[in-house]
């Protein structure tokens, strides 16, 4: 029987094989349950292979490293606090995991071991070429059977029990484009002993959620239509408390940081986080990045962008935020205009007499100075520079014994530390820009 034989043991519907998570080849399991975990199921795999040679020390290693890898994304899935039934979307070809220490040998020898007895669970990958030589792929679906979520019980696996490699860095650089060094800056290199002091103060607290607002987002995630929805939906992940810095392309692009699994809250659930019981409070940059383009100019932004006189509804000011966010982020030709249509269920909310060109005609106005940078996909370079200004501020706080929660240009930390954090984003902010920011 063939691996692909052994995944129609049972019948999944698309839906449910939709509903998943991307593997994270950076996950390992710890603490006295993981390690027990893992020494249980590489004795089953060895049991399996019958070798009849001990692997060579570097071999093991690597088969260790992989299980525990493969196991750490099952089990974290498992427990997931709003969707436990998530499969871990994996790649079984080896070019996926070039540079990560994972073996591909033993990520399949694993799978069919758990497959045979029927610890797992789920969807076999498929490759196919269509009449005109396209190529369509799926990852294999994988999640924990009844099986082995027994083992995760006998041995006790929760949160703690998952962490992050860190081994190869809290800085990464995603789609590497061709000639970019895989070596970050110093500029950027000298950033990680910050993000790796946050993360031990943050392992060192405790963060907290109340149950209701659990019960809420669980619900939320459930009514969600769409894959993206219930991604916004959910933070259920709480294994995932420490923070790595994400460029994308080159050095200049991207640099927020990621994964806090607080990141993925709503944002009305966040004031009712608490660190070591303690409540919280959050500070933002108003209009951080449009007030970022206005300072590049040498006027402080102090009006609100996304919104047009008359036209200042809740409603309408989204709709200016998401226009100003689209023609910040998309490319157009050299010299051509930016501009962008309103969306379809944009336009239901414009009063009557004010037409969708009206308005588009009225909110580039104001923009006037800064349309240098519109369509000409500066969103990304932005995010180096709000996320250069994020790690000045965990320095600041991180030196003083302070936890923060870094979401993107926002920070939470415990109520007493409000004016602490305040006075590190302004001075901050001034140094970079040479202005006052507005904060939330």
């Amino acid at each position: 029987m063939t691996p692909n034989d052994r995944f129609m043991d049972t019948a999944f519907t698309g839906e449910e094989l939709r509903n998943t998570v991307s593997f994270d080849p950076d996950r390992h399991l710890r603490d006295d349950g993981g390690e027990g975990l893992l020494d249980e199921i590489l004795s089953l795999l060895a049991a399996t292979e019958n070798r009849k040679r001990a692997l060579k020390l570097s071999d093991a290693e690597r088969r260790r490293v992989t299980a525990s890898t493969l196991l750490g994304n099952l089990a974290a899935a498992a427990i997931n606090r709003v969707d436990p039934k998530r499969f871990v979307t994996v790649s079984f070809n080896r070019n996926s995991y070039a540079g990560s220490g994972l073996g591909v040998a033993t990520m399949t020898a694993l799978r069919d071991a758990l497959l045979e007895r029927k610890m797992i669970e789920g969807r076999a990958g498929v490759r196919t070429v269509g009449m005109f030589d396209d190529v369509r792929s799926s990852l294999t679906r994988l999640r924990a059977a009844p099986a082995l979520l027994d083992l995760f019980d006998q041995h006790g696996i929760g949160y703690p029990s998952i962490a992050r490699r860190l081994d190869r860095g809290v800085i990464v650089l995603k789609d590497r484009r061709h000639g970019v060094d895989p070596d970050p800056p110093d500029e950027v290199a000298l950033t990680a002993p910050v993000i790796e002091g946050m993360n031990r103060l943050i392992a060192g607290a405790v963060i907290n959620l109340p149950d209701d607002a659990w019960d809420r987002i669980i619900a939320r995630h459930a009514a969600a239509a769409t894959k993206d929805q219930k991604e916004r939906a959910d933070a259920g992940d709480l294994a995932a408390t420490a923070l790595y810095r994400s460029f994308k392309h080159d050095w200049q692009h991207g640099g927020r940081m990621y994964g806090g699994w607080w990141i993925g809250l709503p944002k009305e659930e966040r004031p009712l986080l608490t660190i070591n019981g303690e409540r919280t409070i959050e500070l933002d940059y108003s209009q951080l990045h449009p007030s970022i383009l206005f300072a590049r100019v040498g006027r402080p932004l102090n009006f609100d962008l996304y919104t047009l006189p008359g036209l200042d509804s809740p409603a309408l000011r989204e709709v200016g935020k998401d226009t100003f966010m689209r023609l910040l982020n998309r490319t157009a030709e050299k010299g051509a205009p930016p501009v962008v249509r309103m969306r379809a269920k944009d336009r239901k909310l414009l009063p009557p007499g004010i037409t969708p060109e009206e308005y588009m005609r009225r909110f580039l106005a104001q923009m006037e100075p800064i349309c240098r940078w519109l369509s000409t996909g500066e969103g990304t370079r932005l995010q180096k520079e709000d996320s250069d200004l994020a790690i000045a501020i965990l320095s600041d706080m991180s030196s003083l014994g302070i936890v923060v929660l870094p979401v993107h240009d926002s920070f939470i930390v415990q109520e007493k530390h409000g004016e602490t954090l305040k006075g590190s984003m302004i001075s901050n902010y001034k140094k970079k820009h040479g202005l006052i920011p507005h904060i939330r």
